[in-house]
């Protein structure tokens, strides 16, 4: 249960693109913003979603997600999916981890007799 939890957590914060976005500007139009951050980033997300896991870590999304940087050439742009991969991986990191490496770490048959247990509470 606290293993879903934890990969539902990390796709909702993927499902939330970068932004506030700027105005369309000379330098970066709506097409320009849509092909160089809102397109990268919905393939990117929808990558990790896809193998999302509860024992992800932030090195990993930052690895990830910090390439998208390289592929926008406006500024303002840039700081803005810089802020979201800083938001995504401080809320990841807040993502409660207790019982997790517990659930890993035990065989399925004495985890289904944890979980069994009268006394357990998850």
């Amino acid at each position: 249960m606290l293993v879903l939890d934890r990969t539902e957590a990390l796709k909702r914060m993927l499902l939330i693109a970068p932004g506030p976005l700027h105005p369309p500007t000379v330098l970066c139009s709506t097409k320009e913003r849509n092909r160089d951050v809102l397109g990268p980033w919905a393939l990117t997300a929808s990558q990790l979603m896809a193998n999302a896991r509860a024992d992800v870590t932030a090195v990993r999304l930052e690895a990830t997600l910090n390439p998208l940087l390289l592929q926008c050439a406006c500024p303002e742009c840039r700081s803005a999916i810089q802020h979201r991969i800083r938001a995504i991986v401080s809320e990841w990191l807040a993502v409660r981890v207790s019982g997790v490496r517990l659930l890993h770490a035990l065989r399925p048959r004495r985890l289904i007799r944890w979980l069994a247990h009268p006394k357990r509470t998850i």
